[in-house]
């Protein structure tokens, strides 16, 4: 593992640059950072699922069209 503290930083800043650039609000890029945690929530939970979980947890984001819209 890398001890790189700039490259997800740089990474995060230019991610939303680019969502402010195409126009997103401060809610929408929230919402999109909180899709994002919680595919690395689900990618911890699958490497170490809580007792008595034998199938990998599956990741059921789905948002109204509306609420994805710029």
């Amino acid at each position: 593992m890398s001890d790189d503290v700039r490259g997800p930083m740089i990474a995060a800043r230019t991610f939303f640059q680019q969502l402010r650039a195409q126009g997103y609000n401060s809610t929408q890029i929230l919402r999109e950072i909180s899709d994002l945690i919680g595919l690395v929530t689900l990618s911890i939970q699958e490497k170490n699922p809580p007792p008595g979980v034998s199938e990998p947890l599956e990741l059921a984001l789905v948002r109204p069209a509306t609420l994805t819209d710029k």
